[in-house]
């Protein structure tokens, strides 16, 4: 009788870790805005990542740029614009999940003032 109370006791601790581990995995991610434009050479602007769900382990999200030769993007996403291009063009930047590899973008079009 106690090997049966303890195997029990075992699978609903192993039952709740299990559970505990799904409800804090990464299952998307958001940017905002979804589409910027830049006015000029060194112009910047901070998009903003959210990783969901809020109770998710694991928020490292790392960035990229389509073009680095047009726009960069730091680690905290801010993109800058480097050089100017055609205004019918955009450049996409991309927010990637460390866990599940999740992903968003924003496009970036490029105007002069």
């Amino acid at each position: 009788m106690k090997n049966i109370v303890l195997y029990m006791f075992i699978a609903a601790g192993l039952l709740m870790a299990a559970c505990t581990d799904k409800d804090s995995r990464v299952t998307g991610i958001t940017v905002e805005p979804h589409e910027v434009t830049l006015m000029s050479v060194g112009h910047s602007i901070v998009l903003t990542a959210t990783v969901t769900p809020e109770k998710a382990s694991e928020k490292t999200v790392y960035w990229f740029t389509s073009n680095p030769e047009r726009v960069t993007v730091d680690n905290d996403g801010r993109i800058t614009c480097i050089s100017a291009w055609p205004v019918n063009e955009f450049v996409t930047i991309y927010v990637m999940t460390k866990e599940s590899l999740h992903e968003a973008s924003c496009r970036v079009w490029y105007r002069l003032n």
